[in-house]
């Protein structure tokens, strides 16, 4: 093989190798972040309830805006956990169907559902909105930990408690579970 031979094969080497080293360097796209699932977010929220009722709000008005350590641990437990309804997740709702939840088939306890999670009054008022025109009684509470929770109900059948939580998975919440509330 020849000089000049060796001279060619070694800058295209170098040509073909700085290329792919350079492909190497493009930063990768950042996917969407993933949300929380179903199984995962209603387990957090189950244990924020569980806390909440082992640690009321004192009888003081600023204990209200100071929540206690273990809630707020698991407040943030549920934030990095994705499990906060965003605006975004909730863009399902606005071609979401609204057909009326009517109580139908057996009869139980009268219990809510626990929706979600949402940070803002104007995302908590059009949620609201959504519930309303389909024939749901929607409350909220807020909490200094998480933001806005909304309750749906409270239903008497099985039929309304299951369609209720159909209605909340539609609109774009991820854990709808029965709460007493």
């Amino acid at each position: 093989m020849s000089l000049r031979s060796l001279a060619a094969r070694a800058a295209l080497l170098a040509a073909v190798g700085g290329t792919a080293a350079g492909c190497a360097m493009v930063a990768p796209q950042p996917a969407a972040p993933a949300r929380g699932t179903a199984e995962v977010c209603e387990q957090l929220f189950r244990e924020f309830d569980r806390l909440q009722r082992l640690h009321p709000a004192g009888p003081h008005p600023e204990s209200d805006l100071v929540a206690p350590p273990a809630l707020e641990r698991q407040g943030m437990r549920l934030m990095r956990a994705d499990c906060i309804t965003r605006p975004r997740h909730l863009e399902p709702m606005a071609t979401a169907p609204r057909t009326p939840v009517v109580e139908r088939g057996d009869p139980i306890s009268p219990i809510s559902i626990h929706a979600g999670v949402v940070p803002g009054l104007i995302t908590e008022f059009q949620v609201r909105d959504y519930f309303r025109e389909r024939g749901i009684r929607v409350r909220s509470v807020g909490n200094v930990s998480l933001g806005r929770r909304i309750y749906l109900g409270p239903f008497r059948t099985e039929g309304g408690l299951a369609d209720a939580a159909q209605a909340a998975r539609e609109a774009g919440f991820v854990a709808p579970y029965p709460a007493f509330f």
